[in-house]
């Protein structure tokens, strides 16, 4: 209960943005020590004060320490407004090559003459030098950082807030000839982690396996998702087995059953409980720490470190306890911590495990071993489902039908798929040895993949296209803890509540669905150098956009995708058109034309709205033109600042519209 009062003070401070000062602080010490002394002189008064002493403690530590979080509010923050100096920059993460840049993830530990701190977003040139960048590396930069920046766009992936629960506020890029390299640095005993990392990213790479399998393999045991390709995510993802490439509570279990089982014999010797202890505590540390302490990770490392110490002190530990400890800590290191899916997917996951498995599990006797086998791996997985599906519809937008089957495949190949992986990295210089495991290992992994792919290739394997809001997730949840209570206490108003919530919930869906069904309406997205129109008449929908931009998947999720899933339910329009060559858009009995910098000298059109995009100069001529057109101008993508500008202070102020600031939409 206390931890709920804790979170409530995090997101009481993380969304209102209220200031914490020392004077606060002070007033906050003062009024806990007054609302304190019945506590311990009066038994009476403590029954009812001693609870709410406890929960303004706990909400106000979790307010304190959103607040003191925030690098904004550090007195040293490095960033001023429109400053462009030199600033020396320690990378704090190895850095990842994308396409076209190197990304960096960086602490700003000067800026120009002063001392500073604060993370940063850093994008430098890729080349050869940036390439050759690790993990604790100083570099001198210079360049303007700038607010992160959102798009936008209805319904889009909110990524200046997934940057700010990862304390990261400003961006930046620099271009090969604006940086230069200054000397090592960072925690040695982090350098040589990162290092083994490493070394076993190569070892798997150059060990002769299909390059499937080498992603995969990077993925199941040192967490490296983001080198699987889209195909492999998608097949994963629509049958339900994500969770095995995520390094997980699975995982470092077995890590510490593989290491518990090697170093068992050390307890026999004086003192062996202890090296035993500590050999398999900084295994499993070393391993969390190796695959980049995760949220789930974490909390499973937490976990079991307590579990452990209960089994090896002969106390009896409550799994519990160990969950809301390691939440605790977990919170009190990164109060934002609470924001991050796989936190809160690990956590309802585990929590399911433990309290729904054995009550599913007990629902079914099954007399035959190996049938008994496959109903607790199926308990499990419904245990975990049922606690976290909610979520996943809420963030991924779809359900795995198949679930069921997948997990049976999964579960039991990820643990001969641990140890056969980590038993070649551990014998990959021993030659005979080292063919053997990788053998194994490449074949299992190869079962694993093809299984997959079949429960993906399934008749409607996948239910996608989801899309539900914040407040249906918890009512989904009000729901769920209500069918609990019912089953248990057999209650009739409860079941009367229960049925009450649930035909609200279907009313609430129907009544949406009926009013999005009646609107007609036209979103001209905000995307950088592209231009992507949809004209939605209900729930169908004319796209318009370029060949580059309908074959780039990921873009289409991230900016434009969650629309169509709000909108229709769909991850594909009806119709789709190429927006290259093209003039102009009818919807009703309005129109829209498309003006490129290429053809600025075309005729303006009668049209409602004209998009203009892609000019980046000599626009004085055009605008002219303009000046006695009686619509509104929308500034697209690809325009210049200056013409940007330009447009707005010689237009018409109230008709030149801005999508850099946002999607622009017409009701028709």
């Amino acid at each position: 209960m206390m931890l709920l009062f804790l979170i409530a003070g995090i997101l009481v401070q993380f969304y209102s943005a209220a200031e914490f000062s020392i004077s606060h602080l002070f007033l906050l010490l003062f009024g806990l020590i007054i609302c304190s002394i019945p506590i311990w002189y009066d038994k009476v008064w403590a029954k009812l004060t001693r609870p709410i002493f406890l929960m303004g403690s706990f909400y106000w530590l979790g307010f304190f320490l959103s607040f003191w979080h925030n690098d904004l509010n550090s007195m040293n923050y490095f960033q001023r407004p429109n400053s462009e100096e030199q600033s020396i920059i320690q990378i704090m993460e190895p850095p990842q090559e994308k396409k076209n840049s190197i990304k960096i993830v960086g602490e700003v530990i000067q800026n120009g003459n002063r001392r500073t701190e604060g993370k940063t977003l850093l994008y430098l040139e890729k080349d050869e030098q940036s390439k050759q960048l690790k993990y604790g590396d100083v570099i001198e930069v210079t360049t303007r950082f700038y607010e992160a920046q959102q798009n936008n766009n209805p319904h889009e992936f909110n990524y200046k807030r997934y940057l700010k629960i990862h304390n990261i506020h400003h961006q930046a890029y620099a271009a090969s000839d604006s940086w230069k390299f200054l000397h090592e640095g960072g925690s040695p005993i982090l350098s040589s982690i990162y290092e083994v990392r490493k070394w076993c990213e190569q070892t798997l790479a150059n060990s002769g396996m299909s390059d499937q399998n080498v992603m995969v393999a990077q993925a199941l045991i040192l967490g490296q998702k983001d080198r699987l390709d889209k195909d492999t995510l998608r097949s994963y993802s629509s049958a339900g087995a994500m969770h095995v490439l995520a390094v997980s509570g699975l995982h470092v279990g077995i890590i510490m059953l593989i290491v518990g089982a090697v170093v068992r014999p050390i307890k026999k010797w004086r003192n062996g409980k202890l090296f035993y202890l500590s050999i398999v505590l900084l295994s499993l540390w070393f391993y969390a720490i190796i695959t980049g302490l995760s949220p789930s990770v974490l909390r499973s490392a937490i976990m079991f470190s307590f579990v452990l110490l209960g089994i090896e002190m002969q106390r009896s530990t409550s799994i519990y306890q160990s969950l809301m400890v390691s939440a605790f800590v977990l919170i009190v290191i990164d109060p934002w911590v609470i924001f991050q899916v796989g936190f809160q997917l690990s956590y309802l996951a585990v929590l399911g495990i433990v309290y729904l498995q054995p009550k599913i599990y007990n629902f079914w006797y099954v007399s035959n071993k190996v049938g008994d086998w496959i109903w607790k791996i199926t308990s499990v997985s419904l245990a975990a489902q049922f606690a976290t599906f909610p979520l996943g519809l809420y963030y991924f937008h779809q359900f795995p039908n198949f679930f069921l089957i997948s997990n049976l495949i999964v579960i039991p190949l990820a643990f001969v798929l641990l140890i056969s992986g980590i038993s070649f990295l551990v014998f990959s210089v021993v030659p005979f040895l080292a063919d053997v495991l990788i053998w194994i290992f490449d074949f299992l992994l190869t079962i694993l993949n093809r299984g997959v792919q079949w429960i993906e290739g399934l008749p409607h394997s996948i239910y996608w296209g989801i899309s539900i809001s914040w407040y249906e997730v918890l009512w989904i949840y009000l729901i769920l803890i209500g069918l609990i209570v019912w089953i248990r206490n057999k209650s009739k108003p409860i079941f009367a509540a229960l049925g009450c919530a649930t035909l609200l919930l279907f009313a609430h869906w129907s009544y949406q669905n009926h009013r999005l069904s009646t609107e007609n309406r036209v979103f001209v997205y905000n995307i950088k150098d592209e231009v992507a129109i949809d004209i939605f008449q209900g729930s169908e929908n004319r796209f318009y956009c370029s060949d580059e931009l309908w074959r780039d998947e990921e873009k289409l999720l991230f900016h434009v995708m969650h629309n169509w899933f709000y909108r229709s339910g769909k991850e594909t329009p009806s119709e789709r058109y190429s927006s290259e060559n093209l003039h102009t858009i009818s919807f009703g009995s309005q129109s829209l034309q498309l003006i490129s910098g290429a053809d600025k000298t075309a005729p303006v059109s009668q049209a409602n709205y004209l998009l203009l995009h892609d000019f980046k100069g000599n626009q004085e001529e055009f605008c002219e033109e303009l000046i006695g057109y009686g619509g509104n101008i929308i500034l697209g993508p690809n325009i210049s600042s200056y013409s940007r500008n330009y447009f707005k202070s010689e237009l018409d102020e109230s008709a030149v519209i801005d999508i850099s600031e946002g999607a622009y939409e017409i009701t028709f």
